[in-house]
């Protein structure tokens, strides 16, 4: 039996483009967390709308994690740091995460971080319309996660 050879032309997120696609890249836009999150924290909802300022993509998904699962104190490190490295530290010391109900929530969290990005930076939008045929991959993540919520947010945009 041969095993068909995937052929779609991939684009490098981190580096094609400047990296203006990237999680990580520093594109400060504001925006509220709560219309994803109203759910499942406690008691959050009209009053409690979380909106500030984000350096980044990376910034809010994982912001929106800690809040996710109660951890404010970790959250307010994360919303006080530009460095995508002290970021990162800061992801491993969340409290309370349960895999199973992130990976619930990890798709829609990275959509609409993207969402908001591109709400920000239109020429975002121009830059995902010019990727249609290619596959968007983070190579440093396995699960590519960023990728596909920008492959989501390509086709919202070209079928509204």
């Amino acid at each position: 039996m041969d095993i068909e050879e995937n052929t779609t032309p991939i684009i490098n997120i981190a580096t094609e483009f400047n990296g203006a696609l990237s999680e990580f890249a520093i594109t400060p836009f504001s925006a509220e967390i709560s219309t994803l999150l109203d759910v499942l924290v406690n008691d959050a909802g009209p009053d409690c709308p979380f909106k500030c300022e984000f350096n980044s993509a990376a910034q809010y998904i994982y912001i929106a994690k800690a809040l996710l699962f109660g951890d404010i104190t970790t959250s307010e490190q994360m919303l006080d740091t530009t460095d995508p490295q002290q970021l990162w530290q800061l992801v491993s010391q969340i409290c309370g995460v349960d895999e199973d109900t992130w990976l619930a929530w990890r798709d829609d969290v990275y959509l609409d971080a993207m969402r908001k990005k591109c709400e920000r930076y239109p020429e975002m939008r121009e830059i995902l319309i010019r990727t249609v045929g290619y596959m968007l991959v983070e190579v440093r993540d396995p699960e590519n996660t960023c990728g596909r919520a920008l492959m989501r947010l390509r086709e919202e945009i070209l079928h509204p």
